[in-house]
C-alpha cells in the first residue's frame, strides 16, 4: 500500500511541474471547439487606417481539420490538433474581428502559429492580420506585427486566384523578462479599408511550448493537464478508505 501511495505522489508531483508549460493560456489551442478563455470584439476597418470597434461582428468561428477553398484547398485549416480559430471571414464590407486573452505569466516563452489568407493583399489598406503582446504590469509593447503584403519579410506568399495566402508559421516569443506580469495578447484579422476585398487568419497552439504539427500530436490543454491532479488526490483518497 505504501508503494502505491508513492507512485501516486510522484505522478501528482509530475504533473504538477509539468503543469505551468501548459497552463497559461485558457484553450490555448481552440482544443475545447470554442472560444472559452477568449475575448471576441471587432467592428469596422475604415479608409485611413483606423478602427471603430462596436463589438464582434459574428464572422470568426473555430474550424475543424480542412483546407481552406480560398487557397485551392493548398493550406490546411489546423495546424496542430482537431482545432484553430478563424479570425474574421472571406467576405469584404470593412469588417475586423478580434480575439483577445489575458494571462499571468510565468514562463520564459509564448509560442503559436498563424497563417492568413488575404484577398488582393498590398493594394491601400488592405485586409490584414495583426498580433500584439503586451504587458500591462509596466504597460509596455512586447510584440507587434502586421502582415498585408507580398513578399513582406517573416513569411511565404503563394496565391490562388485573387487570394494571397501564407503558409502556417511558427512564432517564438521571448518572454524571460516578464515572469509574473500580466500580458495581454490580441490578434486582430480584417477585410481592407476600401471594403472591396476580404481577409482572415487561423490562429492555433498558443502555449509556452512549440505547438506540433499534425493531428496525430495536438496540442495539450490547459483544463485536461489540471484535472490529472485532482483525479490521483481522489484514487488515494479511495485506496485509503478501503484500506
Amino acid at each position: 500500500m505504501k508503494k502505491l501511495y508513492l507512485v501516486l505522489l510522484v505522478c501528482i508531483l509530475s504533473f504538477g511541474l509539468s503543469t505551468p508549460a501548459f497552463a497559461q493560456f485558457i484553450n490555448g489551442g481552440f482544443e475545447d471547439g470554442n472560444f472559452t478563455g477568449w475575448t471576441q470584439n471587432g467592428g469596422r476597418y475604415n479608409w485611413g487606417g483606423t478602427y471603430s470597434y462596436s463589438g464582434d461582428p459574428g464572422r470568426s468561428a473555430i474550424v475543424g481539420a480542412g483546407t481552406d477553398p480560398y487557397t485551392g484547398g493548398n493550406l490546411s485549416t489546423v495546424y496542430s490538433g482537431n482545432y484553430s480559430a478563424r479570425i474574421n471571414n472571406y467576405d469584404n464590407r470593412y469588417h475586423f474581428s478580434t480575439i483577445t486573452q489575458d494571462t499571468v505569466w510565468n514562463d520564459s516563452n509564448i509560442y503559436f502559429a498563424w497563417a492568413a489568407v488575404i484577398q488582393d493583399p498590398g493594394h491601400i489598406y488592405p485586409g490584414h492580420m495583426r498580433v500584439t503582446l503586451n504587458n500591462l504590469t509596466d504597460s509596455t509593447s512586447l510584440y507587434d506585427f502586421q502582415i498585408d503584403y507580398y513578399n513582406q519579410s517573416g513569411a511565404t506568399w503563394h496565391t490562388y486566384n485573387d487570394w494571397g495566402y501564407t503558409d502556417w508559421n511558427v512564432v517564438q516569443l521571448d518572454t524571460s523578462a516578464h515572469l509574473g506580469d500580466t500580458l495581454r495578447l490580441s490578434i486582430l484579422a480584417s477585410d481592407c479599408g476600401a471594403g472591396g476585398h476580404g481577409g482572415y487568419a487561423y490562429l492555433d497552439g498558443f502555449g509556452a511550448v512549440a505547438p506540433p504539427q499534425g493531428d496525430d500530436n495536438p496540442v495539450p490543454e490547459p483544463m485536461t493537464m489540471l484535472l490529472f491532479g485532482p483525479a490521483l488526490l481522489g484514487l488515494v483518497g479511495l485506496k485509503r478508505r478501503k484500506a
